[in-house]
């Protein structure tokens, strides 16, 4: 399979785990901090800690999908985003793709289509996505 690859940057990819250390901080600065001894010192904490485990559990469930790609052969046309599973898309019941400097659009049946932003791709890339799609001239 071809495929073009978009730069993202470090705090976008890992925005689940950043997350996590963030509520883990806080409930460990709450817990230590608090001066009240009674009960409510360990429930804001630990409500704080389910937060936590609940992005490291999405960081973990979505490890594979922290890149932004778009990515193609003769049958289907793929499109990774950041944090979401993959469109895929075949190209025998794809009607139209469109491709210009700033924008991806694939107009496919049902409404399944899509206007991606290619902002973040190298021009580079973007010309050799347009030569792979561009229409071919009738003999």
């Amino acid at each position: 399979m071809l495929t073009i690859e978009k730069n993202t940057h470090f705090f976008r990819k890992n925005l689940n785990f950043i997350f996590a250390a963030f509520w883990s901080l806080m409930a460990i600065s709450m817990f230590f901090l608090a001066e009240d001894k009674n009960h409510f010192r360990y429930l804001i904490p630990a409500l704080y800690l389910i937060i936590s485990f609940g992005y490291i559990f999405l960081a973990f469930k979505y490890r594979g999908y922290n890149k932004e790609y778009i990515s193609w052969n003769s049958a289907q046309l793929i499109i990774g985003r950041l944090h979401q599973k993959p469109l895929i898309y075949e190209l025998s019941n794809v009607h139209q793709i469109l491709i210009s400097k700033k924008h991806l659009t694939i107009k496919a049946p049902k409404a399944a289509g899509i206007m991606l932003d290619l902002k973040g791709f190298e021009e580079a890339d973007i010309n050799f996505l347009k030569a792979a799609f561009s229409p071919q001239p009738i003999q």
